[in-house]
C-alpha cells in the first residue's frame, strides 16, 4: 500500500545517503596530523604536503605560457569559460559555508567571500570575455567541462554531506594556490625584469596576486587553521584528504584547459 511504497521510497533515500557518505570517506589520501602540526597552522601544513603539485603548477605549459605572455587566445579563452561556470558553482558552495557557519564572524566572511566570487572576480572574467567576443549566449549554451564539472560536483558534495571543518578544507586550495600563483607570476617578472604591463593577462595576474585577494585569502586560511585546532584526529585528517583532493583538481582544471578538454559525448548536441 502507500506505506510500504513510501518505506521503500524512504529507505532508498537512507541507501543513497549512506552511498555518498562511504565513497566520500573511502580511498583517503591523508595521514594523522598532530595537534604541534596544527599549532603551526593547518593550511601550512597542509600546502606541504601539496609541495609537489604546486610545484608542478608552476612548470605547467599553460601557466608557463601565461607568464610569458603568448598563452594561445584560444586556450585563454576556454579557461576564462570554465572558470566563470566553475565561479558561478563556487560562489554557491562559499554561501553554503556561510549558513552553515558555527560562528557569526565565520558567516559574514564567508557570506562577502561568496559575494566576491560572483562581483570582483566575475567582473574581471566579464572584461575577458567581452574581450574574446564571448556573450552569454554563448556562454549559457557552454557546458561544464569534465573537469571542472568534477570538481564542482566533489566541493558540493563535500559541503551537503561531511563535517563542517572539511567542507571548508575542501575550498582551501583555490585560495591559496591561485594566490601563490599570482604572486610567483608578479615575483618572476619583476625578477626578469619584464614588463607586466605588455603582457595580455597583466589583469588576471593582478587580481590573484594583488592585495585584495591576499587578504581574502589569510581570513579563509585563519578560519580553516582555526577550525583545524578545535577538530578531532579524525577530522583533521577528513579535512587533509578533502584538502589535498581539491588541490589536484586545481592542477587538473589548467591542464584540462591547456588541452581544451571535451567530453566524450556532447550532450548538447544531441
Amino acid at each position: 500500500g502507500g506505506w510500504s511504497r513510501m518505506t521503500r521510497r524512504n529507505l532508498c533515500y537512507v541507501l543513497i545517503v549512506c552511498t555518498i557518505l562511504l565513497s566520500s570517506t573511502s580511498g583517503t589520501l591523508a595521514s594523522e596530523i598532530t595537534d604541534e602540526q596544527c599549532k603551526q597552522g593547518f593550511s601550512k601544513y597542509a600546502m606541504e604536503r601539496i609541495s609537489s603539485i604546486r610545484e608542478s603548477i608552476f612548470q605547467m605549459p599553460f601557466i608557463r605560457e601565461l607568464i610569458d605572455g603568448n598563452l594561445s587566445k584560444e586556450k585563454f579563452r576556454f579557461y576564462i569559460i570554465q572558470d566563470s561556470l566553475y565561479l558561478k558553482q563556487y560562489s554557491k558552495v562559499l554561501a553554503m559555508l556561510a549558513a552553515k557557519a558555527p560562528k557569526p564572524s565565520i558567516t559574514q566572511t564567508m557570506a562577502l567571500a561568496s559575494n566576491s566570487a560572483v562581483s570582483v572576480e566575475g567582473s574581471l572574467h566579464d572584461s575577458f570575455l567581452q574581450a574574446l567576443n564571448v556573450t552569454d549566449e554563448i556562454l549559457r549554451g557552454t557546458e561544464q567541462s569534465r573537469t571542472s564539472s568534477g570538481y564542482t560536483d566533489f566541493l558540493m558534495a563535500t559541503v551537503a554531506s561531511q563535517p563542517y571543518e572539511v567542507a571548508f578544507a575542501a575550498v582551501i586550495p583555490c585560495y591559496t594556490i591561485y594566490h601563490e600563483v599570482g604572486n610567483y607570476i608578479q615575483d618572476l617578472s619583476r625578477k626578469n625584469s619584464a614588463d607586466l604591463e605588455k603582457n595580455p593577462f597583466k589583469d588576471w595576474i593582478k587580481t590573484y596576486g594583488g592585495e585584495e585577494f591576499d587578504i581574502a585569502t589569510k581570513k579563509a586560511v585563519a578560519i580553516v587553521d582555526e577550525l583545524a585546532r578545535n577538530a578531532s584526529g579524525r577530522i583533521r585528517k577528513e579535512m587533509l584528504d578533502a584538502f589535498m583532493k581539491a588541490a589536484r583538481f586545481e592542477w587538473m582544471f589548467w591542464d584540462s584547459a591547456y588541452h581544451l578538454e571535451k567530453w566524450p559525448i556532447d550532450i548538447l548536441q544531441l
